[in-house]
């Protein structure tokens, strides 16, 4: 072998050790990743697609099992994959959540921080969890009157503990019966649907509530409750495209703006028959809780919060002008939404099932409800949501009728 082949065939040599050592370097890097628990691709534009999360086939609407407000759809357990895709905050925000089996995940017990906020009144907040997980003070032994309120973070507070609208309703119940035990509890959890509330009214059934109340959101319940519904029913994705319009029509909307109202409005405007079956399991799922309320002996009293820009248009008229300028059909689409609300309200009073309805006394208020940036409602806002909550039956020595 002459002195060129020589330099090539080690050159060669050489070329195969670096490549190798790649190669290793590569499988040691990426083996963790192979074993660590499903990081599922979020696709949540178009809502749940099944085939991703459980690794089923997708059925045709036409051979779904109905939805029906006398009996609910059987529900998928929380696998670790289903976990993984719906509470991404497991692994977004640290140790501040834990699975669940029953609702999925909730935020540590005990767990306890400090969030930053710059409209609050004190430039933030403290978060501080019971023994359950909930933004709430620890349960009372017997109490005289317990009641049990679930929601989205609209009503686990974007703000203090204590200045919740279930907190100040408890306080308020508390100047009324001031010899009773009377405690009502926040099970309210940030990024759910009345999926999860249900789930609440399951988990904690054991706690015997006398009243429980689900707090339903317009601004983003409907959507939410449908991925779920695609999840538990193996409906396929809906369509997404318009997360690009969003962009190309209203490249100013900030995340926490498009979060509360815009995006489901924008999905429904793509989606037009999922506007009905949000309706539908609204209302199956009210039924359901309905039920479970009857056979704990639990009165049930859901409550409807509006979102800020159906809630006070005139407080956000500016906003709602820049969206309709930009994007006329989704500003028409925000004011579809009181036809889903009424619709689902129509529905359950037929079934001898009221609703406590906030929007006249959201719309009546002659002051903002909503913090300006994250469109949740702020200190005022809990305020008036916990007066009008007085209104419902709540007295302790026996169960509410």
């Amino acid at each position: 072998m002459n002195s060129t082949s020589a330099r090539t065939w080690k050159l060669r040599l050489a070329l195969g050790a670096v490549s190798a050592s790649l190669g290793v370097w590569a499988a040691l890097s990426l083996a963790p990743r192979l074993f660590e628990a499903p990081d599922v691709v979020r696709v949540l534009d178009g809502g749940i697609d099944p085939e991703r999360v459980l690794g089923e086939r997708v059925r045709d609407l036409s051979a779904l099992p109905p939805l029906s407000p006398d009996r609910l759809i059987e529900r998928k357990p929380w696998s670790p994959v289903a976990t993984a895709y719906f509470w991404p905050q497991l692994k977004g925000q640290g140790n501040n959540w834990e699975p669940h089996p029953i609702l999925g995940a909730r935020r540590r017990p005990h767990f306890e921080s400090y969030l930053r906020h710059g409209e609050h009144p004190r430039g933030g907040y403290p978060v501080r969890c019971n023994a359950l997980g909930m933004r709430d003070a620890e349960l009372l032994a017997n109490p005289d009157l317990r009641v049990l309120i679930a929601g989205d973070s609209q009503t686990e507070g974007v703000c203090a503990n204590t200045e919740s609208f279930a907190n100040l309703w408890e306080a308020r119940l508390r100047e009324s019966f001031p010899d009773a035990g009377v405690e009502v509890l926040n099970a309210g959890q940030g990024g759910t649907s009345p999926w999860t509330y249900l789930n609440a009214l399951e988990a904690y059934a054991g706690l015997e509530p006398d009243l429980f109340c689900p707090v339903f959101y317009g601004g983003n319940d409907f959507r939410g409750a449908l991925e779920l519904e695609r999840f538990h029913r193996q409906r396929g994705a809906g369509k997404a495209r318009y997360k690009a319009d969003l962009q190309e029509r209203l490249p100013d909307v900030t995340p926490g703006e498009r979060q509360q109202e815009i995006d489901q409005a924008a999905y429904f405007l793509v989606n037009p028959r999922d506007r009905e079956i949000g309706i539908e399991v609204w209302v199956a799922l009210a039924m359901e809780m309905r039920r479970q309320c009857d056979a704990l002996g639990c009165a049930f009293r859901p409550v409807y919060l509006p979102p800020a820009y159906n809630g006070q248009p005139e407080v956000f008229a500016e906003r709602l002008r820049r969206i309709e300028e930009g994007w006329p059909q989704l500003h028409g689409e925000l004011l579809e939404l009181d036809r889903l609300v009424d619709a689902w309200i129509s529905e359950l009073a037929a079934r001898d099932v009221p609703v406590l309805d906030l929007r006249p006394a959201i719309r009546a208020a002659n002051e903002p409800l909503y913090w300006t940036r994250d469109l949740h409602l702020n200190l005022a806002g809990n305020a008036q949501v916990a007066q009008r909550l007085g209104a419902l039956e709540a007295a302790p020595g026996g169960r509410p009728k």
